[in-house]
């Protein structure tokens, strides 16, 4: 379903094998048979598609916690944590910004501690941050209100 030409059908398949390998709950049972990389994979194919796509993994806590886990335990093939690093930055659009405010912390973390993907996060800290209609996500993500 992967290779299908029909887009719904590309979305869908790479949305699974996202969901199954990524989610903590499943780890122990398709890590055997399924790498990290390959839901790092499904994941980036999926929100490269349209921004619903986007919108919709950034919306489960679940995928952002565990691709920051991929990022701040680094996988043996650096493409991997790229990739990771590049979803999360492909969330940092206006409708997403709420929902990000909440790993700014984890964000600014890496951005100080972790020099390969600095650049990244300072992109997302400022999009974050920056807009003007953001003033209030500002106060929040930085004071806690």
């Amino acid at each position: 379903m992967l290779g299908s030409t029909v887009k719904a059908w590309h979305c869908v398949a790479a949305e699974l094998l996202g969901r199954l390998i990524i989610n903590p709950d499943n780890e122990p049972f398709l890590l055997p048979f399924f790498p990290q990389a390959a839901a790092i994979g499904a994941l980036y194919n999926l929100a490269e598609v349209n921004m619903d796509c986007r919108l919709k993994i950034a919306s489960e806590r679940w995928a952002i916690d565990r691709l920051l886990k991929v990022i701040k335990t680094p996988h043996p093939v650096p493409e991997v944590c790229r990739k990771a690093a590049m979803i999360l930055e492909s969330f940092s659009e206006p409708q997403n910004g709420t929902l990000l405010l909440a790993y700014e912390n984890a964000f600014a973390e890496i951005l100080f501690t972790d020099g390969r993907y600095s650049d990244t996060f300072a992109r997302i800290l400022y999009e974050l941050t920056s807009r003007p209609n953001n003033k209030v996500a500002t106060a929040r993500g930085t004071w806690g209100m």
